[in-house]
């Protein structure tokens, strides 16, 4: 009588584990999606309940107003340096450091972003970026799975920050001299050339 295996052998092992890995990876990709869906959903029945009476306006106001994340209160310094980490990373090729979308793939013929500067996207809400960043727009493809959902809303802090230090003075610096930082920016020679 020959004696039979007992148990799991190395090639059930390795098969089992394969499938497993694959569970786990499908899993990954999937679940954010799925979150950000049900997130949404939650909002959508909130405003449901909460316009009912309400113009298609007036719905639209409210979602803007729940696109924020919900344990996010305030944004500190940490969250401004993950933006522009993050910004720089994702956002520099074709938006370039400062905003301006005049990055390197611009400069190698691609067509270009528009301006963070633009009046447009400065009176935009927090939301629309927000939008732009997970879906896409136009030319730019979404980042929903390579930049998670806090992320991209430090991203869109940080391009807020952008914005506001494109269009500062030297009086809205807290505690500087304006004066002294007028002279600084000035060309030695009194500017002229």
């Amino acid at each position: 009588m020959r004696n039979r295996q007992r148990g799991l052998s190395i090639v059930g092992l390795i098969f089992g584990s394969v499938v497993l890995v694959f569970v786990l990876l499908l899993g990954m990709k999937l679940f954010p999606p799925y979150l950000e869906f049900f997130t949404a959903k939650k909002h959508i029945i909130q405003i449901a309940q909460e316009q009912r009476a309400g113009t298609v306006g007036d719905v639209r106001k409210a979602w803007q107003l729940k696109t924020a994340i919900d344990d996010v209160s305030a944004i500190t310094d940490k969250d401004l340096d993950r933006g522009q980490e993050r910004f720089n990373i994702f956002c520099t090729p074709c938006h370039d450091m400062t905003g301006s979308g005049k990055g390197m793939v611009v400069q190698r013929g691609y067509r270009p972003p528009p301006s963070f500067h633009d009046p447009r996207l400065r009176a935009a809400d927090p939301g629309y970026i927000f939008d732009v960043i997970t879906n896409g727009f136009g030319a730019m493809p979404d980042y929903r799975t390579q930049v998670d959902a806090r992320d991209r809303w430090r991203i869109v802090a940080y391009v807020r920050a952008l914005q506001i230090s494109h269009a500062a003075t030297a009086a809205d610096v807290p505690g500087g001299d304006p004066d002294a930082a007028n002279k600084a920016a000035q060309p030695a020679g009194g500017g002229k050339h």
